[in-house]
C-alpha cells in the first residue's frame, strides 16, 4: 500500500469538471484534496451555519474546535475530496472517506458538507457517489454514513444509493455492501 490514501496511484479518477443539473451552476471542479488545502477546508468548514454543522459532526462545534480538527485532518487515513468553484478557488463541497482501520471488515465511512449558498443543488450526491466509488474501489466491502435523522438531505441521498438504513439513537447508519467476486 501506497504512503497515502490520496497518493501513490490509489485514487485512479482524475480530476473531473462536476456534472451539475442544468447551466446556472458556475464552473466546479471536484479534486482530492490535499495538506496544501487545508486552509480552503478550514473556511469551507468555519462557513457552514451551526445546523449544518451538527448535521455534519453529529453536534455543535466551536470555531476553535473545527480549526483543531482540520489541522488534524489524516490524509494518509482518509480521502479527502474538495468541490471547487473554479471562478473563485473556493471549496463549496468536501466529502471526507475515512478508513477504520481498527474495523475487522476495514469499512469506510463517509461525511459530507454543503455550503450554505451551495445546497440542493445536487453537490451532496455527486460527491457521496463519487466518495463511495473510490472507498469500493479501494477495497472497502462497506461504506457507512452517520447523520442526524433529522437530516432529511442526507438521508434522501443515501437511499438513493440504495443501501440498507438502520436507525441507532439520533443517527442513522447506512451500510452498502460490494457483491464478492464469485
Amino acid at each position: 500500500m501506497a504512503n497515502s490514501m490520496n497518493e501513490g496511484g490509489l485514487h485512479p479518477l482524475k480530476s473531473t469538471t462536476m456534472a451539475t443539473s442544468g447551466d446556472t451552476l458556475p464552473p466546479l471542479l471536484t479534486r482530492v484534496m490535499s495538506k496544501s488545502d487545508l486552509p480552503r477546508i478550514k473556511e469551507h468548514y468555519f462557513e457552514l451555519s451551526p445546523s449544518d454543522r451538527i448535521n455534519r459532526f453529529g453536534g455543535s462545534i466551536s470555531d476553535e474546535v473545527l480549526a483543531s480538527y482540520v489541522q488534524r485532518i489524516d490524509f494518509h487515513r482518509k480521502i479527502v475530496l474538495g468541490v471547487v468553484a473554479l471562478e473563485s478557488g473556493r471549496v463549496v463541497a468536501l466529502a471526507e472517506a475515512d478508513f477504520n482501520s481498527s474495523h475487522p471488515e476495514r469499512t469506510a465511512e463517509v461525511a459530507v458538507s454543503v455550503s450554505p449558498s451551495w445546497q440542493d443543488q445536487g453537490l451532496g450526491s455527486a460527491l457521496v457517489s463519487e466518495a463511495t466509488a473510490r472507498c469500493f474501489a479501494l477495497g472497502a466491502p462497506a461504506v457507512e454514513f452517520y447523520f442526524n435523522v433529522g437530516n432529511r438531505a442526507m438521508k434522501s441521498i443515501v437511499k438513493k444509493l440504495g443501501g440498507d438504513v438502520s436507525m441507532r439513537g439520533d443517527h442513522a447508519i447506512v451500510r452498502r455492501f460490494v457483491a464478492q467476486a464469485a
